[in-house]
């Protein structure tokens, strides 16, 4: 029901990107900015259209209680929903949409995580039931393509998460998570960040799946 959801921000911004004609590649990012992430983790109210708010439980630092399958379930519905709306809508005449199951997942030094609440066994059960989700509802013409998990990898707590999380969607191959992109995030003012990065990152990917022909590797 498309009175459950509140679309002009998605419609003016990603839909004015793609109606420009310009766009080759859009890049969309399933999931939720600092500010709203911020007020999850927080359990205080998230801004919701129409001037509205809304408090979910601090217990789940999400939008849904993702430790269960009920929360897997619920979200990954509304994220299909959404990624339907932009493949099909939207951004139908783009020749490739990628669409990003979160981004940005950090966990600083203190342990403390950023934009993702839980450990790397729990987005990648999220990340399949979305990801999966998404490629039924928009079909597999080539034009669709599914990126995670786009974490910083800045310290080896967060080599660790990637790591987990292509061991975890490997095993459960590739028609229940499919994974056409592996990405990885950063900030930093160190120009040879993004080749250190890319370079760890695409040995880590082979290194998991370079012997499986059932798995292609992502890219």
């Amino acid at each position: 029901d498309d009175g459950n959801y509140v679309w002009e921000g998605v419609d003016y911004n990603v839909g004015g990107a793609c109606a420009a004609g310009s766009v080759e590649l859009m890049d969309f990012r399933v999931g939720d900015t600092y500010q709203v992430t911020n007020a999850l983790n927080k359990g205080e109210a998230v801004p919701m259209g129409g001037g509205n708010a809304t408090t979910f439980p601090a217990s789940w630092m999400f939008p849904t209680d993702v430790l269960t399958e009920n929360g897997i379930a619920l979200w990954a519905a509304v994220a299909t929903r959404l990624a339907t709306r932009v493949r099909e809508k939207l951004c139908a005449s783009q020749p490739k949409v990628v669409f990003d199951i979160l981004t940005e997942i950090y966990i600083d030094s203190e342990d403390e995580a950023h934009f993702w609440p839980h450990n790397a066994s729990v987005y990648a059960r999220l990340y399949a039931a979305a990801a999966a989700s998404i490629k039924a509802a928009v079909g597999d013409d080539g034009g669709v393509s599914l990126a995670g998990p786009n974490v910083l990898l800045s310290n080896s707590k967060n080599e660790d998460f990637f790591t987990t999380f292509i061991e975890a969607c490997h095993a459960m191959g590739y028609a229940a998570c499919p994974l056409d992109v592996a990405t990885f995030h950063y900030f930093s003012p160190d120009s040879t960040k993004p080749t250190s990065m890319a370079t760890w990152l695409q040995s880590a990917v082979w290194h998991e799946s370079h012997a499986d022909a059932g798995f292609a590797p992502p890219r």
